[in-house]
């Protein structure tokens, strides 16, 4: 979807990253974030 190519484009900013333990459930919820990191 478009959605899906402006993320690739740009890092979303989502509050997950400032969280601890947010950055497991991101991965967890999209596997295009664990690619990058």
């Amino acid at each position: 979807g478009r959605r899906g190519h402006h993320e690739r484009r740009q890092p979303p900013v989502l509050p997950v990253r400032r969280l601890p333990g947010g950055r497991r459930s991101c991965l967890r919820r999209s596997p295009d974030h664990s690619r990058r990191v």
